[in-house]
């Protein structure tokens, strides 16, 4: 029998760009937040994500979305 799953939730910091900035704040966010909930994750586990984007600015098209959604599974992946 498989492990269960373990949830995070992590609020993101607002977008910005360029967005290197915007990434560190973020990884930064994701690290804080592992530690917090006592998470340890190796490289032999299976990491499936689901993301979930509650928007403040409707202006943001799907392409700005979808850039946003890569950028998360990256900085996940690297934690």
């Amino acid at each position: 029998m498989g492990k269960p799953p373990i949830n995070l939730k992590v609020r993101l910091p607002r977008y910005e760009s360029p967005r290197n900035e915007w990434r560190k704040k973020l990884h930064a966010g994701i690290i804080t937040a592992i530690k917090d909930k006592g998470i340890k994750y190796t490289s032999d586990l299976k990491l499936e994500l689901h993301i979930t984007l509650y928007l403040a600015e409707p202006r943001l098209g799907p392409l700005t979305n979808q850039k946003i959604q890569r950028n998360i599974a990256t900085e996940i992946r690297i934690c």
